[in-house]
């Protein structure tokens, strides 16, 4: 059964293996992807934002971050799922369990950037009533914005 919870100390190095397994199979892998997964504590938690990790018996099969760039605004990051876990509703989960945590927190909106390859991610963003706003900064990636009612 899958869990999904609150990333804890102790998690880092599977963390990011997963992130490298599926950047490797996008084929997207670069080290300039590593420095917010260095220190997630510092980098998520102490924006008061929020890290979570999806487990199958006992291995990290999913992440999603939010970072709390503003009062109002969050930037959703790291949003990965397994490619043999892919497409069975972990990231759906993973992106609920984000919106409910918003809700908490009082934060109304959040960014997320997506590769424009990713039409799956894409559509699960939509499907939550995300719009895209544009092209990223780096000419690679969509940017959307997930606004809560």
């Amino acid at each position: 059964m899958i869990n999904i919870r609150t990333y804890k100390q102790g998690d880092e190095e599977k963390v990011q293996q997963l992130n490298e397994i599926v950047m490797r199979s996008q084929g997207t892998l670069n080290d300039f992807f590593k420095e917010d997964l260095s220190d997630i504590q510092k980098y998520f938690f102490s924006t008061g934002g929020c890290f979570y990790v999806a487990e199958d018996k006992g291995e990290i099969i999913g992440t999603l971050g939010l970072k709390k760039i503003g009062s109002d605004l969050g930037y959703m990051k790291r949003f990965r799922v397994h490619p043999n876990y892919q497409g069975q509703g972990i990231g759906r989960k993973l992106l609920e369990t984000i919106v409910k945590r918003m809700k908490e927190l009082e934060l109304p909106r959040a960014l997320i950037s997506t590769g424009k390859k990713e039409t799956v991610a894409q559509y699960l963003y939509e499907s939550f009533g995300a719009i895209r706003k544009g092209e990223a900064k780096n000419g690679q990636d969509y940017l959307y914005e997930l606004v809560l009612k």
